[in-house]
Parts: C-alpha cells; sequence; structure tokens
C-alpha cells in the first residue's frame, strides 16, 4: 500500500512540474512574442535612411565600415551575392560561379567603356573595389531578373552583360565609393546677402585651401556627383588634419558678429568615415570656434553651416561659434579673415556611437529638447506646492471650523466643477491677458495655488475620517490649527 502511494505521489509530483513548466513556457513564448515590436523600434532607431527602406528587413543594424584614410571602399554597402526569389536552389548552386564570371566579365569591359562615370583611380586600384562592384552589380540585375532567364544557363550571361549600362555602373560605383571632396565657400549678413571676398595670394575657388598640418594632398578638381571640386586625399592615422584658407572680405564690422559676418557655409561631399569637422575662425577681434563637430555621416554632398547665434529654425543642422578668450589672433590687418578647417580622427567605438546615436541627436536637434524638460519640471513642482497647500488649508476648514454659511459655500464649490472648461476658457483667457501674462508660464502654475474644487472635496472628504479626538489630544498638547 505505502508503494503504491509513494508511486502516486511521485507522478502527481511530475504532472505538477509538468503543468509548471508548460505555463513558464507558453508565458515565456508569449514574452518574446511581445517583444518583438519594442526590439524592432529600438533596432530601427539605430538605423540610416537607406538601412531602413531596404528590403528585406534587416534587424541587427550595420556597423559602419571604419578608415582612417581616404579615398576608401566600402565592401560592406551591398551584401554577398544572393540567391534571387525567381532562381531555384539547386540552379544557383550550379551557376553561381558562371554568374560571378560573367559579371566579372561584363565589368572589365564596361569600366573600359564607361571610364568617366567610374571614380578616382585611388579606388578603382584598391582590393576590395572588385568584389564590393560584383556584389553590387549583381544585386541591381537580380531585380530586374526575368522567371525564364533565372532558370535558363544559356541565356542568364548574355543577359547580365546587356544589363551593365552606364547608369548602373555609375549607381553602383558611387555606393561602394567614399570620398571626400571640398566644394565652395559662401559668406553671408544678417540679411542673408553673399559677402563678397577674395583669397589672399592665391586664385578665388575651393583648390585655395592650403594643407597646413598633417598627411594629406588635393587630387586634381573633377566631376564629383553633379558638382566640379579636388577630392581631399587624407590621413588621420597619425595626426589631424589642418586646412587654411586666408580671406579679404568686403563686408564691414558689426556689434553682434565679426566683420559683418552671420554665416559661414561650406559645400563638402562626405565620405561616411563618421570623422569630425571643426572650424576656426579668426580676426583681428579675436579667435572663434565651433562649439561641436560636424560628422562625416553620409556619402553625398552636404552644406556644413556655422554661425554665431543659433537660429529659431532648427530644422537646418548649425554649429554655433564662439568666442575663445584664451585664444590669440595671428590675422592683425582688418577685413581679413583666417579659416582653419580641421578634421580629426574618431575611434572604430565613436564611430559606432555616432551612426547608433544619430537618429537621437537629431531629435534633439530639431526641438529643444533640455527647455521642455526644465519647463515641465518647473510647472510640476510649482503646481504641487500650490495644491497640496492651498487644498489642505481649505479642505480642513471646511471639514472641522463651524463659521456661518459653511454647507452654503462648499455647496457653491461643487457648484464650480459643473461648469464646462469651454464655457470659462476665454473669460479666464482675457483676464490672463489683461494681467500681462499673455505668452508666459504664470498662467499655468498661478491657478493652483488659489485651490482646486475637486482635490478640495477629496481632502475635506478625507479628514472627515480622522477621530476628532485625535485633534483634541493635539490640542491639548498645545498645537495649533494650522500644525
Amino acid at each position: 500500500m505505502r508503494v503504491v502511494e509513494s508511486e502516486i505521489k511521485r507522478r502527481q509530483r511530475r504532472r505538477e512540474r509538468v503543468r509548471k513548466a508548460g505555463i513558464h513556457l507558453v508565458l515565456l513564448v508569449g514574452c518574446v512574442l511581445f517583444a518583438f515590436p519594442f526590439v524592432w523600434l529600438v533596432t530601427t532607431s539605430f538605423k540610416d535612411e537607406r538601412e531602413i527602406s531596404v528590403f528585406p528587413p534587416r534587424w541587427v543594424p550595420r556597423v559602419p565600415h571604419y578608415s582612417a584614410r581616404s579615398p576608401f571602399v566600402d565592401p560592406g554597402w551591398y551584401e554577398e551575392m544572393k540567391r534571387p526569389a525567381t532562381m531555384e536552389p539547386a540552379v544557383w548552386r550550379d551557376q553561381r560561379e558562371v554568374i560571378a564570371r560573367a559579371l566579372d566579365e561584363g565589368l572589365q569591359r564596361a569600366c573600359a567603356r564607361y571610364a568617366a562615370v567610374l571614380p578616382e583611380p585611388a579606388l578603382t586600384r584598391d582590393a576590395a573595389w572588385q568584389t564590393a562592384l560584383r556584389n553590387g552589380m549583381w544585386e541591381e540585375i537580380a531585380r530586374i531578373l526575368p522567371d525564364a532567364v533565372a532558370s535558363d544557363p544559356e541565356r542568364l550571361p548574355r543577359f547580365i552583360a546587356a544589363s551593365i549600362d552606364a547608369e548602373r555602373l555609375r549607381k553602383v560605383s558611387t555606393g561602394i565609393s567614399r570620398l571626400l571632396a571640398v566644394g565652395e565657400l559662401t559668406l553671408r549678413d544678417a540679411r542673408n546677402d553673399r559677402i563678397a571676398h577674395h583669397d589672399q595670394g592665391a586664385a578665388a575657388g575651393a583648390s585655395a585651401w592650403q594643407v597646413a598640418q598633417g598627411q594629406a594632398r588635393f587630387a586634381a578638381a573633377r566631376e564629383v556627383e553633379g558638382e566640379r571640386a579636388p577630392a581631399l586625399h587624407y590621413d588621420l592615422s597619425a595626426a589631424p588634419v589642418v586646412l587654411e584658407r586666408v580671406l579679404v572680405t568686403d563686408a564691414r564690422a558689426a556689434a553682434e558678429t565679426p566683420l559683418g559676418i552671420d554665416s559661414i557655409t561650406l559645400s563638402l561631399r562626405t565620405d561616411a568615415s563618421w570623422h569630425r569637422v571643426f572650424l576656426d575662425l579668426e580676426t583681428a577681434e579675436g579667435v572663434y570656434r565651433s562649439e561641436e563637430p560636424f560628422w562625416l555621416e553620409r556619402s553625398t554632398w552636404r552644406n556644413l553651416e556655422w554661425r554665431f547665434v543659433r537660429p529659431e529654425d532648427r530644422t537646418v543642422p548649425v554649429v554655433v561659434l564662439r568666442r575663445d578668450p584664451t585664444a590669440r589672433s595671428g590675422v592683425i590687418t582688418p577685413g581679413r579673415v583666417r579659416l582653419r578647417l580641421r578634421l580629426e580622427r574618431s575611434s572604430p567605438l565613436l564611430v559606432a556611437y555616432a551612426k547608433y546615436s544619430l537618429n537621437y541627436r537629431r531629435a534633439l536637434l530639431y526641438i529643444p529638447f533640455w527647455r521642455f524638460v526644465a519647463n515641465s519640471t518647473y510647472l510640476v513642482i510649482l503646481n504641487i506646492l500650490g495644491q497640496v497647500l492651498a487644498c489642505s488649508l481649505v479642505a480642513y476648514a471646511f471639514a472641522r471650523l463651524r463659521f456661518y454659511g459653511r454647507e452654503v459655500l462648499f455647496a457653491v464649490l461643487l457648484a464650480t466643477m459643473m461648469l464646462p472648461g469651454q464655457v470659462t476658457m476665454i473669460p479666464v483667457f482675457l483676464i490672463f491677458k489683461a494681467l500681462g501674462w499673455y505668452d508666459t508660464l504664470r498662467p499655468l502654475w498661478v491657478g493652483s495655488w488659489f485651490g482646486s474644487a475637486f482635490f478640495i472635496f477629496l481632502l475635506r472628504q478625507f479628514f472627515l475620517t480622522i477621530p476628532q479626538d485625535l485633534e483634541d489630544a493635539a490640542k491639548i498638547d498645545g498645537c495649533s490649527f494650522f500644525g
């Protein structure tokens, strides 16, 4: 009998463990399923525009390719050659080498024929160039690959050779190429008019930039994505690169800004290296330095703009120039301006941080986030203090003090809760405007110091639940009404 009872108990414990394990498994699966949207939201916030729009979607954001030298090839811009959806797995296994060979032969002929659309020879000589170009071209061709051609080994090489044209070659080569080109420099005054200037001792134009420090050189000016400009070949592995340019302007000095310059705009073809760009401005009045860097975050033309006062329009990325009281200017002659553009290397860890925090930094740039936080904190503290102090005093008077007309006044107080907010909105606004509180924070907190009918009612009902004997004992001990 005891053996049978112990066996029954073991089976019951086993069933109980299985039941608990099943419940925990169901809960765990539910947590994973419900966590998918949150994980997707977080990982998407780390992506750039191209990663967000790619199909099929990628869960893990791409780590930026790191290079301390420019120009360079980004081998991860296009993924490795993959089987297109229109091709059978068996055909892909058999034809992959044939496809790769057809792409290499077609690209070799296309590069010789359409050399004008290719980037600088320094890029095409890179060891990773051919592989990255092949991967990119196959991704473009796979999108238009017909089903009939995908299953026909004889027609497939001919289709690949016919599909490699100048436009696709330009698109793919531009996508994998990373180079920094320096474009036009523009100075503007407070009226947004251009300030005439010329380079001292050199011909006007972007080529007037001189390498003052570091390992860098300018290549010959050529067409770079629709704009003619010289490319800057740099190496930041040893030291930062500093470019210098001395200008003579026709502007007149203003009280707010040096020489009447309101903004400095430089057209730059960035190389997506995520290195940092700083600007120093030297005038006869002093030295001005940029508060924060511009990041070389994209592979496209950008207008880098520096100002002396942050504009009201926060949708345009602008870096503010602040005067450095400790620095001495080397510019003595009035009307002369020395610009020093400094490129500083970012470590691989800093590059990853800059890429993953890009969307958050943009959001904080577009709105004055910390000002909103300060205003909210200020209003919350004042409203809490006002409501607690005013409502507690009035509620205590209605709950404990005996005076003529108490019940009538309490009924009138409750009646104010029945007035819709839409009825009192305009009269209250006119009152605040007459008091001179329009466009201030006072209407949002001053009213709380006069109490709220709802909170007074709640506190009164609570005070009525406190025994009167407790207060009498406190009064005997010397406690006042306020205490």
